[in-house]
């Protein structure tokens, strides 16, 4: 008598869950904890990681930091800015801001959506990776046009 080929296939598959079953258990329990090992240390490092970062991380003042006018290319307009320089607190690791000059720290007004004569646009300012804008003052500025 030959036996259907799918009835074995079908065999087979119940076949599967018990045999060396309890071996199957144990590395599915060990597979488990080691998981879970990993898994916590990870945590507990990048816990640390933030900690240590946050340790190290200070702030600093600078003072009048030119502001310059962005404007869209091709557009030639001249402006007033009503002040020549902003006041910022930074914050970052230690070591970045320790070395950062006013030179890389770029502050700027964009005239991109400017309509009328003279308006209040705000500041924006660029600072390196790792550095962030705590306080700009002032965080805006009045602007007008000038006359050709």
């Amino acid at each position: 008598m030959i036996q259907d080929p799918k009835h074995f296939r079908i065999m087979a598959k119940r076949a599967l869950l018990p045999n060396n079953f309890y071996l199957k258990l144990t590395a599915l329990m060990l597979a488990i904890i080691v998981w879970f090992v990993f898994h916590r240390n990870d945590q507990s490092t990048s816990g640390a990681k933030e900690d240590s970062e946050m340790k190290n991380r200070v702030k600093k003042s600078f003072e009048l930091i030119p502001i310059s006018v962005m404007q869209p290319s091709g557009e030639f307009r001249r402006f007033s800015v009503s002040v020549s320089g902003i006041n910022l607190v930074l914050s970052g690791d230690s070591s970045i801001l320790n070395r950062l000059t006013t030179n890389e720290i770029r502050a700027y007004v964009d005239t991109q959506f400017f309509q009328t004569d003279t308006t209040i646009l705000p500041v924006r300012v660029h600072v390196p990776k790792g550095i962030q804008v705590d306080q700009t003052f002032p965080s805006e500025v009045h602007i007008r046009l000038l006359s050709p």
